[in-house]
């Protein structure tokens, strides 16, 4: 049986987007791995997710961390059981709900119990915007 950086290995050198076989064969490769390795065999990283996430104000990310942005940083302890992340756990992470708990440091008056999707968040704030237009232009 195949260890997980042999099978990530053969896939960086063998040629698999050129030959099928290749590619027929690493994909066996993780399928055995997957489905035949017992979950408490196979080797565990530590790992910490970080999540940020600023408030636009305009120009390029560099000049936004410059000017001190609205901020939450979560720190998730996590503990892979394989080298690579697997399509579920990046499409699970990709589509959880940020929150920030109580215990955690919430800068600038952003609430406690703000719930946003992550998809939410670009439409939310233009909604903010154009309301702060119309106050501003006296509508």
């Amino acid at each position: 049986m195949k260890s997980v950086f042999d099978i990530a290995r053969s896939h960086i050198t063998l040629p698999v987007s050129k030959d099928g076989s290749a590619l027929r064969q690493v994909l066996r490769d993780w399928l055995s791995y997957s489905e035949r390795v017992p979950l408490q065999k196979k080797p565990a990283f530590p790992a910490e997710l970080s999540v940020t996430v600023y408030a636009p104000r305009g120009g390029t990310p560099h000049e936004a961390q410059i000017a001190r942005p609205l901020r939450y940083t979560r720190r998730v302890p996590l503990l892979l059981w394989t080298a690579v992340l697997p399509w579920e756990v990046q499409r699970g992470l990709s589509m959880s709900l940020l929150e920030p708990p109580e215990q955690d440091t919430v800068e600038e008056g952003v609430r406690k119990n703000l719930r946003i999707p992550l998809g939410m968040t670009a439409r939310l704030l233009s909604r903010k915007r154009r309301r702060r237009k119309r106050t501003h232009l006296g509508l």
